[in-house]
């Protein structure tokens, strides 16, 4: 499937994510990181994905962070994204 032709361009998505952020600081300026979620929308998708659809996206990035309290951060993750591999599971017709 081609996923430049899925949804059209200026198309907005907006999500609700609930998830964790793991990093470690592997050496001095230099963490590593994980961020694992689920996340959801409350309108229905434009996208032709079926349940079961894997796939990788190439991300360039820049976090952005604001102490608010001893023990919270606001973080602000912002960047560009492109499709690395996708398999993509076709819809089921209701």
């Amino acid at each position: 499937m081609n996923l430049r032709k899925g949804v059209p361009t200026g198309y907005r998505h907006i999500w609700g994510y609930h998830g964790t952020w793991d990093e470690r600081k592997v050496k001095p300026g230099k963490w590593t990181f994980t961020f694992t979620a689920t996340k959801g929308r409350k309108h229905t998708s434009m996208g032709s994905f079926g349940v079961g659809t894997t796939g990788a996206w190439k991300i360039n990035g820049i976090q952005r962070i604001r102490k608010i309290s001893r023990d919270k951060y606001q973080t602000k993750l912002t960047g560009t994204k492109v499709p690395l591999k996708f398999n993509v599971k076709k819809p089921n017709k209701r």
